[in-house]
């Protein structure tokens, strides 16, 4: 597993592996997929945006961290994980999504924006 291989200052991963895991145990140390709270899909962001229901660019944050910060491991499904997220996004720089198509249509475009959008 690459978390054990070679010194934390030297592998990335499992430099901010053992951040997490000191900060937050073993298992959400682990995650690195975040989503909806399960039985749900999406964040409010599109709802807030399109209604203008929203006054700062932190609450729209705010309203998308809250709407995906569940974590999905092979342990957990959809554990309670915002802090957690929070400290993953600090160490993302770019974040892209590929298509294979170029025709798109609005329900595609409402759900990558409120996918991504914060």
């Amino acid at each position: 597993m690459l978390l054990t291989l070679m010194a934390p200052e030297m592998n990335y991963v499992r430099k901010h592996y053992l951040k997490l895991k000191e900060a937050f145990g073993e298992e959400l140390a682990l995650a690195r997929v975040f989503g909806s709270k399960p039985g749900t899909y999406g964040t409010r962001s599109s709802e807030f945006v399109v209604s203008s229901a929203w006054s700062s660019e932190e609450e729209l944050v705010s309203i998308y961290l809250e709407d995906m910060g569940y974590a999905y491991t092979d342990k957990l499904h959809g554990a309670e994980a915002n802090k957690p997220l929070i400290e993953v996004l600090k160490s993302v720089d770019l974040v892209a999504q590929v298509r294979s198509t170029t025709e798109y249509d609005i329900v595609i475009l409402t759900t990558t924006t409120s996918s991504w959008e914060a």
